[in-house]
């Protein structure tokens, strides 16, 4: 497959942004730089294949690529996670901005841990708790935050936060 055809199957499909996301899929499946899957080429992946496919379908391309990127930083998806929207970006900015020197503060329903994370890398004298109800989607937060290598400084629990029944598993 041609980045044009790519492109078309997806525009056929109804996607909003057909370039882009081809783009995006070529490059993540491809292993190669946005700016070599506009270079072209016939593109044979399998996975490539499945990933234009699941697009097709209206999957988000978040949850094809399993990943999206939040403040600048890459984070780890899966389907037990909210996609971080650019929007949310701007909660950030505003936890960034107002955190006092050596501040502290909580995430609940923290997800994949993105907006604790975006913030403790931004503010490295912070500390920060995030709180999901979500085992399997826990594991993602943890998994972020290992590799964002904030762990130390994002304490993450298992709770329901109606409920406050937390706990450290």
């Amino acid at each position: 497959m041609t980045l044009p055809e790519i492109e078309d199957r997806l525009a056929a499909a109804g996607v909003d942004s057909p370039r882009f996301d081809a783009l995006e899929l070529i490059a993540h499946f491809e292993k190669i730089s946005r700016a070599g899957a506009m270079a072209g080429g016939d593109f044979q992946s399998p996975a490539l294949q499945d990933g234009v496919e699941r697009r097709c379908r209206r999957e988000p391309l978040a949850y094809i690529l399993k990943q999206w990127d939040f403040m600048g930083h890459t984070f780890r998806l899966t389907d037990q996670c909210l996609i971080p929207r650019s929007d949310t970006e701007l909660l950030c900015s505003l936890l960034i901005e107002k955190l006092p020197a050596g501040g502290r503060f909580a995430d609940l329903c923290t997800g994949s841990g993105c907006i604790a994370i975006a913030a403790l890398l931004a503010r490295r004298d912070a500390q920060g708790v995030g709180v999901e109800l979500y085992p399997d989607t826990l594991k993602v937060a943890r998994e972020n935050a290992r590799m964002h290598g904030v762990e130390n400084r994002l304490k993450l629990l298992q709770g329901d936060v109606c409920t406050m029944e937390l706990s450290d598993s």
